[in-house]
């Protein structure tokens, strides 16, 4: 019986790594019915992307704490927990002082810009002319980017090690730039936002515009804990 358990346990295991355990996933070729605080200016797009349909954030700096958010539904919650998260972003146009973003977060977050749990955008800046900025338990950049290129990005959290990777990908499949951190720790999130909210002093000068596709959230298959416990069980029987 015991052993029974143990083949029960690697054959789920196999078929999580097979399927995969994806929580969220948004390819947005139909309109998802995001919440939006700004209809307008962020919300389903049905012409770009590829295959048509993206989200789009169009965003401005001015007035300061103005909330301009889209909103997923909520999921599962990714609490203390290994993670992979992979997107497209197109920076359509990079503006002075003004970050739009894809965002993770927990649902009911005051100010998602503060209260993420780790977040993606592009960003115009003195210290940098146009680049990805990863923010959230760390602050990094990447090279300066293309504006009005695609680029697909992964981010992979070991829980276990506390450590993050940040891979990005050209329009052709290139690799643009990969980095690595440790002593990370990504706190609890069950939303994905996209948009910006500045606050005081008011730096941009314009709108900037980002468009968001294939947004995929997987976390590390809960059957592997099945399998160690089913090792155990199978290492006390042999004794």
């Amino acid at each position: 019986m015991k052993k029974l358990i143990l083949c029960i346990c690697f054959v789920l295991f196999v078929y999580s790594i097979v399927k995969g355990e994806t929580i969220f996933s948004e390819d947005f070729t139909v309109d998802p019915g995001w919440t939006s605080t700004e209809p307008e200016n962020i919300g389903w797009d049905p012409s770009h992307g590829n295959p048509p349909g993206c989200f789009r954030a169009r965003v401005s700096d001015n007035p300061s704490f103005w909330p301009q958010w889209g909103y997923s539904p909520a999921f599962q919650q990714v609490s203390n927990r290994s993670f992979t998260l992979e997107f497209d972003m197109n920076p359509v146009n990079p503006s002075y002082g003004t970050y739009p973003m894809l965002g993770l977060i927990e649902e009911g977050a005051a100010n998602p810009w503060f209260d993420r749990a780790l977040s993606v955008g592009v960003e115009k800046a003195d210290e940098f002319p146009q680049n990805f900025v990863i923010r959230g338990p760390i602050y990094d950049h990447s090279p300066e980017l293309q504006v009005g290129e695609w680029y697909h990005q992964r981010l992979d959290y070991n829980a276990g090690s506390h450590s993050l990777g940040w891979e990005i990908f050209d329009s052709v499949g290139g690799l643009f730039y990969n980095a690595a951190y440790t002593n990370i720790t990504i706190a609890p999130f069950n939303q994905v936002v996209v948009g910006y909210e500045g606050d005081d002093p008011v730096y941009g000068t314009g709108w900037a515009e980002i468009y968001v596709d294939n947004i995929n959230i997987i976390p590390e298959p809960a059957t592997l804990i099945l399998l160690a416990l089913g090792g155990i069980i199978l290492r006390k029987s042999q004794k």
